[in-house]
């Protein structure tokens, strides 16, 4: 799981998120790794703890990516139902987990995150946030730091321009 955050995040080589992998719903996960981050920064506040700070509803999403690169194949996720009128969350992020992948064309990976804000910005439209963590409607800096996470998922540099 190392890989999928800032340098120098862990001050050991021990990773504490044994619990990505037993938790299924990411809306109670994602918070989970980011207290764990600030437990782990102590005193200090990492660049890990800056991200998963600004993350808000794409916690959701790098919590998916995680226990898709990191957990058992076909574990599978569990949220809650999406508003009628809405894409099913859930089928949002089983594409972001597929778009994590080195090899998926970069056309995928921005349809799949084009998929989830628009996933998000019904669920927020419909006054559903609360079933999926009661994060504020998404301003922007969050899809751009969740492409970091994303990034780095996918053995890429987070810092080198898109293709």
């Amino acid at each position: 799981m190392r890989q999928l955050f800032p340098d120098n995040t862990f001050p050991t080589d021990k990773t504490p998120l044994e619990f990505v992998c037993e938790e299924k719903s990411p809306v109670k996960g994602g918070p989970r790794v980011r207290a764990t981050l600030v437990e782990v920064g102590g005193r200090t506040t990492t660049p890990a703890m800056k991200e998963w700070a600004v993350l808000g509803f794409y916690e959701l999403a790098a919590f998916a990516v995680m226990r898709g690169k990191c957990c058992a194949p076909g574990s599978g996720l569990e949220l809650p139902e999406s508003p009628r009128d809405c894409d099913s969350m859930q089928s949002a992020l089983e594409g972001i987990v597929a778009a994590a992948q080195p090899d998926v064309p970069q056309q995928t990976v921005d349809s799949a995150l084009d998929t989830y804000a628009k996933a998000v910005k019904c669920v927020v439209r419909n006054k559903m946030s609360k079933l999926f963590g009661e994060y504020s409607p998404p301003g922007g800096g969050e899809a751009t730091t969740f492409r970091r996470v994303l990034a780095r998922a996918r053995g890429e540099d987070p810092a080198a321009p898109r293709k």
